[in-house]
């Protein structure tokens, strides 16, 4: 019973051995089975896993922070970049569903460099926001300008609307004066009608009074011959009663004392204390009576002239400046200056037109030169033609034109009685000096008797 029950254990013991190896290798097969199933797992997990991120990618810093951003965010790294990518995308586009070659592509079209996206951006914005300032300050100006349009429109209506009031009151003025200049043409036509009555009439008595001024001009030139004939006869009775200018025969103002032929000079009488002037110039003539004018009232030319060129106390140095042909300066020569005389001054009054240039043209103002060079010499230029005057020296007779018409300028009417004046005045001083026996001197016989050729006058 023993022994039954020890090979019953033993059986049961293998029974159970067995069953455990069978469960053991069961399950080994199990497991074993299992593991593959895991292993092929893992491999096709490791391959789905390489596809969504490397195993050499793992490691990078960006994308352990984007698996750190997606667990907090409790997302998965793959749908956090997800919503990463739509976001940009909706950021970029608009579209949440733009991929990124079509993104390349619409940045691209537009002229944009995709590699610095905000760099562009912010030089976009920066370009624009000058832009914006560029159009802010042409606007302002558009508005100045606007604004000084506006006020120039302004302007230049107010001075059209100025200028078409003017205008409006010249037009009204100009129909007044209009009006005017009828009413006073008709006026003037009146008045040259009436005026030409009256002129014609003025006319015969004018030309009545100027016949009979004629008649009695002419009768008193007759008595004027006969009472010029007794005081000529009156005078010679009682010439040495009567105050006469000098002679030309007296005029003799000293003699020629020394010639130094050599040296063209000669030595005079007259010195310092005989008011001998440096520069002064004499007619040496032969004799005194050579001085004398002939029949015609013409004086004869001088032998010789002189310039005196170094003046002594009682004597004078003085230069041939001119010699006749065939005549030679000698001692004893009698020498003139019409205005030196050693004793006295002698008065002068001029009047006329000369031509102290030798320009051959008369002028009244060279007359000023004439009467320069008289006081230079020592004589007195007067106005008037009193008892004392010792010389006339006249030039040109002023010609006087034609008298102007009725109706000529006032200036005209002017110019004409200053000429006729100047005339009737040449004509007087003329006739005054020939009554009362004053030498009168014209320009030539004036340089004659000064030693002066004709335009020498300096």
């Amino acid at each position: 019973m023993a022994g039954r029950s020890s090979g019953n254990g033993v059986w049961v013991l293998i029974t159970i051995l067995s069953v455990l190896c069978l469960g053991l290798v069961t399950s080994t097969f199990y497991f074993v089975s299992k593991s593959q199933a895991n292993a092929r797992d893992l491999a096709s997990l490791q391959a789905e896993t390489e596809v969504f991120v490397k195993s050499s990618e793992r490691g990078n810093d960006q994308i352990r922070r984007i698996v750190e951003r997606a667990g907090q965010e409790r997302k998965s790294a793959i749908g956090y970049m997800n919503d990463m990518g739509q976001e940009l995308a909706s950021l970029l586009t608009g579209n949440p569903r733009e991929n990124i070659e079509t993104i390349r592509k619409r940045v691209g079209s537009n002229g944009v460099n995709s590699s610095d996206l905000i760099g562009q951006i912010n030089d976009l914005n920066n370009t624009i926001a000058a832009k914006d300032q560029e159009i802010a300050s042409i606007d302002s100006a558009r508005e100045r300008a606007m604004s000084d349009r506006e006020a120039e429109i302004n302007r230049i209506e107010s001075l059209r609307q100025s200028h078409e009031s003017q205008i409006a009151s010249i037009m009204e003025q100009i129909t007044t004066y209009q009006a005017e200049i009828d009413q006073l043409r008709s006026g003037v036509n009146s008045l040259r009608d009436s005026a030409d009555d009256q002129m014609v009439a003025m006319k015969g008595r004018y030309e009545e009074q100027i016949r009979q001024l004629r008649d009695d001009n002419r009768e008193l030139v007759i008595a004027n011959q006969a009472f010029q004939k007794k005081i000529r006869e009156h005078q010679e009775s009682s010439r040495g009663q009567i105050s006469v200018g000098n002679p030309e025969e007296a005029l003799v103002d000293g003699k020629v004392i020394g010639v130094d032929a050599a040296a063209n000079t000669v030595t005079i009488s007259r010195g310092r204390q005989d008011r001998v002037r440096l520069g002064m110039t004499f007619a040496v003539y032969s004799r005194a009576s050579a001085i004398a004018p002939n029949a015609a009232g013409e004086y004869a030319a001088p032998k010789a002239r002189l310039e005196i060129i170094r003046i002594n106390e009682t004597s004078s140095d003085a230069r041939v400046v001119g010699i006749q042909p065939g005549q030679a300066v000698v001692r004893e020569d009698v020498i003139a200056n019409a205005v030196y005389d050693p004793n006295k001054t002698y008065k002068f009054v001029t009047f006329g037109s000369f031509d102290a240039n030798g320009d051959r043209i008369a002028t009244p103002l060279e007359a000023d030169q004439i009467r320069a060079q008289i006081s230079q010499w020592g004589g007195l230029n007067v106005d008037e033609l009193t008892g004392d005057v010792d010389f006339v020296v006249l030039g040109e007779r002023p010609i006087v034109p034609p008298p102007p018409p009725v109706d000529a300028k006032p200036e005209v009417v002017k110019e004409w009685e200053r000429i006729y004046a100047m005339a009737s005045r040449y004509d007087q001083l003329f006739e005054d000096a020939r009554s009362t026996f004053i030498p009168v001197l014209n320009q030539n016989r004036f340089y004659t008797l000064i030693g002066k050729r004709y335009g020498d006058l300096r």
